[in-house]
Protein backbone atom coordinates (compact mmCIF):
# COMPACT_ATOMS: atom_id res chain seq x y z
CA UNK A 1 0.00 0.00 0.00
CA UNK A 2 1.18 3.49 -0.80
CA UNK A 3 1.85 6.03 1.97
CA UNK A 4 -0.86 8.66 2.12
CA UNK A 5 -0.07 12.34 2.70
CA UNK A 6 -1.68 13.85 5.78
CA UNK A 7 -4.67 15.63 4.25
CA UNK A 8 -7.52 17.49 5.96
CA UNK A 9 -9.68 14.39 5.47
CA UNK A 10 -7.30 12.33 7.59
CA UNK A 11 -6.45 15.06 10.11
CA UNK A 12 -10.10 15.63 11.01
CA UNK A 13 -10.59 12.01 12.08
CA UNK A 14 -10.19 11.26 15.80
CA UNK A 15 -6.97 9.66 17.00
CA UNK A 16 -7.18 5.98 17.93
CA UNK A 17 -7.19 5.18 21.67
CA UNK A 18 -3.75 4.59 23.14
CA UNK A 19 -2.30 2.93 26.24
CA UNK A 20 0.51 4.47 28.31
CA UNK A 21 3.37 2.06 29.07
CA UNK A 22 5.69 2.05 32.10
CA UNK A 23 8.31 4.03 30.12
CA UNK A 24 5.76 6.74 29.30
CA UNK A 25 5.30 5.62 25.70
CA UNK A 26 1.86 5.72 24.14
CA UNK A 27 1.01 2.61 22.16
CA UNK A 28 -2.09 1.65 20.22
CA UNK A 29 -3.51 -1.83 19.70
CA UNK A 30 -2.45 -2.34 16.10
CA UNK A 31 -0.13 -4.49 14.07
CA UNK A 32 3.45 -3.34 13.58
CA UNK A 33 5.52 -3.61 10.43
CA UNK A 34 8.89 -5.39 10.26
CA UNK A 35 10.68 -2.34 11.69
CA UNK A 36 8.21 -1.91 14.57
CA UNK A 37 6.24 1.06 13.19
CA UNK A 38 2.44 1.19 13.44
CA UNK A 39 0.54 2.03 10.26
CA UNK A 40 -3.05 3.20 10.21
CA UNK A 41 -5.09 2.29 7.13
CA UNK A 42 -7.63 4.57 5.49
CA UNK A 43 -9.96 3.68 2.66
CA UNK A 44 -10.30 6.17 -0.13
CA UNK A 45 -12.87 4.92 -2.59
CA UNK A 46 -11.75 1.45 -3.64
CA UNK A 47 -8.13 2.01 -2.64
CA UNK A 48 -6.65 1.55 0.78
CA UNK A 49 -3.81 3.82 1.96
CA UNK A 50 -1.55 3.84 5.01
CA UNK A 51 -0.28 6.55 7.31
CA UNK A 52 2.54 6.08 9.83
CA UNK A 53 0.72 6.44 13.13
CA UNK A 54 3.48 8.33 14.94
CA UNK A 55 3.54 10.98 12.19
CA UNK A 56 -0.25 11.37 12.48
CA UNK A 57 -0.08 11.79 16.27
CA UNK A 58 2.78 14.30 15.97
CA UNK A 59 0.98 16.30 13.30
CA UNK A 60 -2.29 16.47 15.24
CA UNK A 61 -0.80 17.15 18.68
CA UNK A 62 2.31 19.25 17.89
CA UNK A 63 1.90 20.60 14.38
CA UNK A 64 2.99 20.06 10.79
CA UNK A 65 6.28 18.34 10.02
CA UNK A 66 8.42 20.60 7.84
CA UNK A 67 9.57 19.32 4.45
CA UNK A 68 12.86 17.43 4.67
CA UNK A 69 12.42 16.49 8.33
CA UNK A 70 11.83 13.09 9.87
CA UNK A 71 10.43 12.14 13.25
CA UNK A 72 13.07 10.81 15.63
CA UNK A 73 11.85 8.63 18.49
CA UNK A 74 13.89 9.83 21.46
CA UNK A 75 12.71 6.80 23.44
CA UNK A 76 13.99 4.42 20.70
CA UNK A 77 10.54 2.77 20.54
CA UNK A 78 9.24 2.99 16.93
CA UNK A 79 5.68 2.12 18.01
CA UNK A 80 5.52 5.03 20.49
CA UNK A 81 2.93 7.75 19.73
CA UNK A 82 3.81 10.13 22.60
CA UNK A 83 4.71 13.50 21.03
CA UNK A 84 6.99 14.26 24.00
CA UNK A 85 9.12 11.30 22.88
CA UNK A 86 9.41 12.60 19.28
CA UNK A 87 11.41 15.34 17.62
CA UNK A 88 11.42 16.54 14.01
CA UNK A 89 15.03 16.34 12.76
CA UNK A 90 16.95 16.02 9.49
CA UNK A 91 17.81 12.56 8.16
CA UNK A 92 21.50 13.09 8.98
CA UNK A 93 20.65 13.95 12.60
CA UNK A 94 18.25 11.00 12.87
CA UNK A 95 20.91 8.59 11.57
CA UNK A 96 23.64 10.02 13.82
CA UNK A 97 21.43 9.46 16.87
CA UNK A 98 20.96 5.81 15.94
CA UNK A 99 22.63 2.76 17.40
CA UNK A 100 23.60 0.90 14.21
CA UNK A 101 27.04 -0.40 13.26
CA UNK A 102 27.80 2.49 10.90
CA UNK A 103 27.01 5.07 13.59
CA UNK A 104 29.09 3.22 16.17
CA UNK A 105 32.07 3.06 13.80
CA UNK A 106 31.69 6.71 12.79
CA UNK A 107 32.03 7.75 16.44
CA UNK A 108 35.31 5.86 16.98
CA UNK A 109 38.41 7.99 17.47
CA UNK A 110 41.02 5.26 18.13
CA UNK A 111 41.68 1.88 16.48
CA UNK A 112 41.63 -1.46 18.32
CA UNK A 113 45.35 -0.99 19.17
CA UNK A 114 44.73 2.49 20.58
CA UNK A 115 46.21 4.53 17.71
CA UNK A 116 44.34 7.68 16.63
CA UNK A 117 42.07 7.26 13.60
CA UNK A 118 42.15 9.73 10.74
CA UNK A 119 39.32 10.21 8.25
CA UNK A 120 40.16 8.69 4.90
CA UNK A 121 40.76 11.10 2.08
CA UNK A 122 39.53 10.22 -1.39
CA UNK A 123 36.87 7.61 -2.00
CA UNK A 124 34.87 6.13 0.82
CA UNK A 125 34.34 7.37 4.34
CA UNK A 126 36.12 4.62 6.24
CA UNK A 127 38.51 5.84 8.92
CA UNK A 128 42.03 4.45 8.72
CA UNK A 129 44.73 4.07 11.31
CA UNK A 130 47.95 5.37 9.74
CA UNK A 131 50.18 3.54 12.23
CA UNK A 132 48.45 0.15 11.71
CA UNK A 133 48.68 0.68 7.93
CA UNK A 134 52.47 1.30 8.24
CA UNK A 135 52.89 -1.82 10.40
CA UNK A 136 50.90 -3.95 7.94
CA UNK A 137 52.82 -2.63 4.91
CA UNK A 138 56.16 -3.21 6.69
CA UNK A 139 55.08 -6.81 7.34
CA UNK A 140 54.20 -7.32 3.64
CA UNK A 141 57.57 -5.86 2.59
CA UNK A 142 59.55 -8.17 4.90
CA UNK A 143 57.48 -11.22 3.94
CA UNK A 144 58.13 -10.57 0.22
CA UNK A 145 61.82 -10.04 0.93
CA UNK A 146 62.00 -13.40 2.76
CA UNK A 147 60.20 -15.13 -0.10
CA UNK A 148 62.48 -13.53 -2.69
CA UNK A 149 65.55 -14.58 -0.66
CA UNK A 150 64.30 -18.17 -0.29
CA UNK A 151 63.87 -18.68 -4.05
CA UNK A 152 67.42 -17.63 -5.01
Amino acid sequence: MKALPLTDEILTRPLPPHVKTSRGCWEIAAARDARGYVRICFKRGRTQRQVLAHRLFYWKLVGPIADGLQIDHLCRNPSCMNPEHMEAVTQAENVSRGIGVSVTNAKKVVCVRGHPLAPRTGQGRRKLCAECTRIRQRGYYHARARLAGATT
